[in-house]
């Protein structure tokens, strides 16, 4: 499984050693917010792939997540699932 982390920069750079420049792709794009703890986000992908399945819609192949900072009590923490779709 390919996989990237990144983190979100005001400007462009120039890359170095292992650390290079992405971009989140454009296009339609099925999101979920999952508010708890990380062992849980699971749940979110598992709506986004029920949500796909009665809507007619698949992945287009990328998926992401975007992790909130985290809090004393990890019933409040947030991440953002998304899903590119076609």
């Amino acid at each position: 499984m390919l996989c990237d982390f990144g983190v979100e920069v005001t400007r462009p750079f120039e890359p170095w050693g292992d650390v290079r420049t992405a971009e989140t792709p454009g296009g339609a794009v099925a999101v979920a917010l999952h508010r708890g703890p990380y062992n849980r986000v699971r749940e979110a992908h598992d709506a986004i792939a029920t949500w796909m399945a009665a809507n007619g819609r698949e992945s287009a192949g990328h998926s992401w997540e975007i992790y909130g900072d985290p809090t004393p009590d990890p019933a409040n923490t947030e991440t953002t699932v998304m899903y590119l779709v076609r």
